[in-house]
């Protein structure tokens, strides 16, 4: 590692980061004041902006219980040389090609295969360290090349990584065009496993576009294969669109019958447990529906650990939101502060937008709940401007949600009917409906403060929905309301 040159430091500061969250430090700014250096400090030798000192190296290695030659290593675990070193072979290859043209097409058509091998190594490095736009960036490369090359196999790969990549950065058209095309090419090679995975990445896009039906179709089939890495997959994927839609009884038989078919599968340990990460955060999901607050921290809690074996960055930062989520519906305010802090540092580094709303839209509810309504309604406000920016009709919704919250906290009632009821719209059209509950709830809120009649009829037709979806926190919500309800009949009447 050359600490000379900006990449060289940029790698250092990975390593550090690494050790720190793998020390079980709940942020940056703890460390930093736990080994006595000061936070930006810390987050100079994180980005690499700074030369870390050998002396200030030590106390970062004793303080994460690190080996001081683990830091300065040319490459810890396997995977930077081998990452660089693709990248230099890559370099070189295209030189050749540019430089050999005129040669023998026979050997033209070897440096293509072996500019396609080191393509597809490049992008499946940079998926697996959650290199989003770089991972675009070389799927592009390998997709173009393929289309020269005329290799059918190649091109069906570049879309699959496409696809998955216009997902994460969420450009969902470009997803699931490319993602067809990826179910085209494994359809006419008779690529099952292919066709399985782009089916599964497909499921995600129109998930998340609110085309549940078509996604339920999708779904169904994948779940029935004789394949068991699509059959349970496809449980998960029915199980998410389940909660989504309220449907939480079918949603927990489903992840049922997943875990049994990984648990049963004769498959490499890694395979399985890989299988089992995803399951913990379907599991987490549906605990956190349901209003079981204190079964989502210790799901949550399983699923960080399990993640953490495997390298799984992006379900790593999934278990710190959650637990920060559950801390915040179980009312552990500073435990939540702490979480969703922890996540939007993780955001920052891997420029994760998604991630980064959410964390606001959450951060909101926790100043909401501690009466700090100004930042709670700034935090809601920002979330929305950043969502609609990003064109994210699930994120804009949640948005709304909460800024429709903070206003009805600070008893602006236009305001807040006016967010509730875009949110409440937004959540139907999308097919959330926990969050459209949700949003009807704090709309019965509104309509109480402004003492409007017939409420109690809102009432109950809500509580015995809450009830019907096993939606166990919303429905004590509506039972803390219910005085209200009442010394509103009471005022009616006289």
């Amino acid at each position: 590692m050359d600490l000379r040159i900006e990449a060289g430091r940029q790698e250092l500061g990975k390593r550090i980061q690494s050790a720190i969250m793998e020390a079980d430090y709940d942020s940056l700014p703890a460390f930093a004041e736990h080994v006595g250096m000061s936070r930006a400090l810390i987050y100079q030798y994180v980005k690499g902006t700074v030369l870390v000192q050998l002396d200030r190296l030590q106390e970062i290695a004793e303080a994460t219980g690190k080996p001081l030659e683990w830091f300065l290593a040319t490459d810890p675990h396997g995977a930077t040389q081998a990452l660089a070193q693709m990248q230099v072979t890559l370099a070189e290859r295209d030189h050749a090609l540019a430089e050999e043209r005129k040669q023998r097409l026979e050997q033209v058509q070897e440096f293509q295969q072996e500019q396609l091998r080191l393509l597809r190594e490049l992008t499946a490095s940079h998926r697996r360290t959650g290199e989003k736009a770089a991972m675009l960036e070389s799927a592009l490369r390998w997709r173009e090349l393929a289309r020269q090359a005329g290799d059918e196999v190649a091109l069906m790969e570049s879309h699959l990584y496409l696809g998955h990549a216009w997902y994460t950065l969420g450009d969902l058209e470009q997803a699931e065009q490319a993602l067809r095309e990826a179910l085209e090419h494994a359809e006419a090679l008779k690529r099952p496993a292919a066709r399985y995975s782009a089916q599964q990445e497909l499921i995600r896009v129109l998930q998340a576009q609110g085309r549940l039906l078509e996604a339920s179709e999708l779904a169904v089939e994948a779940s029935v294969s004789e394949l068991w890495w699509p059959q349970w997959a496809g449980l998960v994927s029915l199980a998410a669109m389940e909660e989504q839609m309220g449907e939480l009884k079918a949603a927990g038989e489903h992840l049922a019958e997943a875990r049994e078919v990984v648990t049963q599968a004769d498959e490499p340990v890694e395979r399985r447990l890989a299988a089992t990460v995803y399951l913990l955060s379907n599991e987490t999901n549906l605990a956190l529906a349901q209003g079981r607050h204190q079964e989502a921290l210790e799901l949550a809690t399983r699923l960080s650990e399990a993640a953490a074996v495997i390298g799984d960055r992006d379900q790593m930062r999934e278990a710190v939101l959650n637990l920060g989520i559950a801390h915040l519906r179980r009312g552990e305010l500073d435990q939540a502060a702490a979480q969703l802090a922890r996540a939007a540092e993780w955001a920052l580094l891997t420029e994760d937008q998604r991630t980064s709303i959410l964390v606001k839209v959450f951060q909101s509810e926790c100043h909401r709940q501690r009466g700090e309504l100004a930042e709670a309604k700034r935090l809601a406000r920002t979330a929305l401007e950043e969502a609609q920016k990003e064109q994210a009709d699930q994120l804009v919704l949640e948005a709304e949600l909460a800024l429709g919250r903070a206003c009805l906290a600070q008893a602006q009632l236009g305001d807040a009917e006016h967010h509730l009821e875009r949110s409440r719209k937004l959540a139907g059209e999308l097919g959330r409906r926990r969050l459209e509950l949700e949003a009807e709830i704090a709309l019965l809120e509104v309509a109480l403060a402004r003492e409007q009649p017939d409420v109690r009829v809102r009432w109950g037709e809500l509580a015995s929905q809450a009830m019907q979806a096993g939606f166990e926190d919303l429905r004590e919500a509506l039972l803390a309301l219910l005085p209200q309800v009442r010394e509103g009949e009471t005022g009616e009447e006289e």
